[in-house]
């Protein structure tokens, strides 16, 4: 029988910042992650119905997540001499220039995705998708 457990917002992200901090550490193993990972929810979370299988589970996904830091930065183009300039207003029908970073700080060893109603196995890609949010038109998507 599948249990439900109710977490809160905060304690996710409290919960994913802590994943992020451990997986910068480079000299934690996966036991010594997994352990930490196990703490966490039952000391922060305060899930302690949990069976050892099912926490072994738990951390062996937590494990699994990308944690990520997405940044951006949008450039305006000179139209005389299409220098990049930062910072600068946006001019309705001007070019744009978008940079984005997507850090990606633990290293998942392979990237494969599971999802319970797709079949196979899929490989993880990333999708940037832009967007006006007043008028709900899409601009660009890009793989």
């Amino acid at each position: 029988m599948q249990k439900n457990y109710k977490i809160h917002l905060c304690e996710f992200c409290e919960f994913c910042e802590y994943i992020k901090k451990l997986s910068i550490n480079k000299n934690s193993n996966d036991k010594i992650l997994s352990n930490k990972i196990k703490e966490f929810i039952t000391d922060k979370c305060k899930i302690d119905s949990l069976d050892n299988d099912e926490l072994n589970k738990l951390a062996d996904v937590s494990m699994r997540l990308p944690i990520l830091d997405i940044s951006y930065k949008v450039y305006t183009l000179d139209q005389n001499t299409s220098d990049r300039i930062y910072d600068k207003p946006i001019i309705e029908n001007s070019d744009v220039q978008i940079s984005i970073i997507l850090t990606k700080y633990n290293d998942i060893k392979n990237n494969l995705v599971v999802y319970s109603r797709y079949p196979k196995m899929k490989n993880c890609r990333w999708f940037i998708i832009i967007g006006n949010i007043k008028t709900y038109e899409v601009l660009h998507l890009k793989k």
